[in-house]
């Protein structure tokens, strides 16, 4: 299984209402997006924890590092609270990056494979602040799920995935990075 479907109606609207008063957060940062070849070309991100960039931007990218939260922390402060309630509801032990991602109706993430210690150390928990009926996330063995607005997944970013937004609408996520005391995949695969 490549998913674990956690909760759903979730109310996002705080989230929401604090991305959309603070226009500025989007695309501060690029480093996922502005490569042509990149397979997030197509989407528009807020870094709102991760790595030092400089850090970030050198060879020791790929070196375990403590996680830091970014300027934008102080716009979207439901979203840090949604972070910590994520690391209580799964018991998690540390927490890694916080991002939002928005997929533009007709956009996609384009298939490919997440690596590195972060990916490797973390789970991925996706809450879906906007999607559609034309949103689906696949991967490669033929799994599939239609997220709906509020719906809280763990999904295994370890295996061939992409996203297509078909809809009319935006596809926006927040992702939250956490190491749980067990792992999803121990859970999924016991």
């Amino acid at each position: 299984m490549n998913y674990i479907k956690i909760a759903e109606g979730l109310n996002v609207d705080q989230i929401n209402k604090e991305i959309e008063a603070n226009p500025h957060v989007w695309n501060s940062v690029k480093d996922r997006t502005e490569n042509p070849t990149s397979p997030h070309r197509e989407v528009d991100d807020i870094w709102v924890r991760y790595s030092d960039l400089e850090r970030f931007r050198s060879e020791e990218k790929y070196k375990p590092f403590i996680p830091r939260w970014y300027d934008v922390a102080e716009d979207l402060p439901s979203i840090v609270d949604f972070s910590f309630l994520m690391m209580s509801a799964v018991e998690g032990e540390n927490l890694g990056a916080v991002l939002v991602t928005k997929i533009p109706a007709g956009g996609k993430v384009y298939p490919h494979v997440d690596t590195g210690w972060h990916v490797e150390f973390h789970d991925k928990f996706y809450l879906h602040l906007e999607s559609n009926d034309g949103v689906e996330f696949c991967w490669s063995d033929g799994q599939k799920i239609k997220p709906k607005k509020g719906d809280l997944y763990w999904l295994d970013n370890t295996k061939e995935h992409w996203v297509n937004n078909n809809g009319n609408t935006d596809r926006t996520t927040l992702i939250v990075c956490i190491k749980p005391f067990v792992r999803m995949k121990d859970k999924v695969e016991n």
